[in-house]
């Protein structure tokens, strides 16, 4: 299942290190996320992170042109800022 939920698995730790050990490519973690805050624990546990489905449905449904662009990049920014925290 995706799309936006209210937190992490509480599974994921186990799941990705299953994975990782069976195979030697880097591991992005997706499926629900939709806050920086949980980017930045999935950022913990994988090489990468995938976020979209959450912030492209609602903020294009509710922007649109320069205005959704401006929205898209301050939510990029605020995923990059908790999982690279200064």
């Amino acid at each position: 299942m995706t799309g936006a939920r209210q937190e992490v698995s509480e599974t994921l730790a186990t799941e990705l290190a299953r994975i990782k050990a069976g195979v030697e490519l880097p591991i992005m973690a997706g499926f629900g996320i939709s806050t920086p805050e949980q980017a930045a624990s999935v950022a913990a546990l994988a090489d990468g992170v995938v976020v979209g489905q959450r912030h492209c449905s609602s903020s294009s449904s509710k922007y649109t042109g320069t205005k959704l662009r401006t929205e898209l990049k301050r939510f990029v920014r605020e995923l990059k800022q908790a999982i690279f925290p200064r």
